[in-house]
């Protein structure tokens, strides 16, 4: 499966999403990038899942007839944030 990272997630957290291919929108050149104009160039490289820290997104933009899915991550405890980027570190 083809992931984008967006550019408010660290990138280490590619890491932990297993065998997919993971790339970030920094990497893609696409940082920077409005979001209707993110989703519209991520499914024209054949993004499948955008994994977002915006909450906002799916209220800010019409999803309908979009080929990718959005995963939306909502990290409560900066701790644990922290702690799962160290252990992504240590294993690089």
């Amino acid at each position: 499966m083809r992931v984008l990272l967006d550019e408010n997630l660290d990138h280490h957290l590619r890491k932990s999403l297993g065998t997919h291919e993971v790339s970030t929108a920094s990497y893609k050149g696409w940082d920077g990038l409005k979001n209707g104009e993110l989703l519209r160039t991520a499914e024209d490289n054949g993004i499948e899942v955008l994994i977002t820290g915006d909450q906002s997104l799916c209220y800010e933009q019409n999803m309908a007839g979009r080929r990718l899915a959005i995963c939306v991550v909502v990290l409560h405890r900066m701790a644990h944030h922290q702690e799962l980027l160290a252990a992504n570190r240590r294993r690089s």
